[in-house]
């Protein structure tokens, strides 16, 4: 019986017959949904990172006083490297899965975009419609995204921090803002950041309302580095 089986007293082999395809079935506008409300999330936080820095801050309300076409466009040209690295380093992520599908022949689905709220997204989840052909087939699939995922926000944290160190002082007043209590809350991000930036850069007495300005190449790594781990 079932109960028996669950209780391990049943030791009699299970055969499960599925469908071919063994992804749960979903309303065909609910994944769409799910991963456009995260693309509205990754704008938001890309846009919300500018809410800290004072200088930007200014830019706007002068430009709100500007009756011209276009007087935030600024604005968007700040936001934007931000929101295409964060999506970026997922995206890249999903093509490790993509490369294992590939190479063991699992069919899988388009991945779904998950929204998050600390860096505009939590992840994706990759539907896989047929099963691998074994154990060691699943955990390459499982595995390859995280592996690419970190190499790639480990890529973008370095070049961002190297690119904030020698960018000149004006070009770093216009970086967005983050919180010293985010970058301490991964003890491999931090330490990078901390290293590489050099005089204690995360070492505050009230961390979450000290604000560090950092590239957004280095920001998005960050937000790798948490959501890979």
């Amino acid at each position: 019986s079932g109960e028996e089986i669950m209780a391990g007293e049943d030791e009699s082999p299970v055969l499960l017959i599925t469908d071919y395809d063994i992804s749960p079935d979903t309303q065909w506008w609910v994944k769409p949904a799910i991963t456009f409300l995260a693309l509205v999330s990754i704008s938001t936080f890309a846009l919300g990172s500018f809410s800290f820095n004072e200088e930007v801050l200014s830019r706007i309300n002068d430009s709100a006083d500007i009756v011209e076409d276009g007087s935030l466009n600024f604005l968007y040209d700040l936001s934007l490297p931000l929101a295409l690295s964060v999506l970026g380093t997922q995206l890249l992520h999903e093509a490790g899965h993509v490369i294992i599908a590939i190479k063991d022949g699992i069919n899988i689905g388009l991945p779904t975009i998950v929204p998050g709220f600390q860096f505009g997204l939590s992840g994706a989840i990759t539907p896989i419609k047929s099963s691998p052909k074994n154990i060691k087939s699943l955990f390459d699939f499982a595995i390859a995204g995280p592996i690419l995922g970190l190499i790639a926000s480990l890529a973008l944290l370095y070049t961002g921090l190297e690119m904030t160190v020698f960018m000149d002082a004006a070009a770093q007043a216009q970086l967005p803002s983050v919180p010293v209590e985010i970058l301490r809350s991964s003890s491999l991000g931090g330490g990078i950041i901390d290293f590489l930036l050099g005089d204690g850069a995360l070492d505050s007495p009230d961390p979450a309302s000290t604000m560090i300005k950092l590239h957004p190449y280095a920001i998005a790594g960050f937000g790798g580095l948490v959501l890979n781990a």
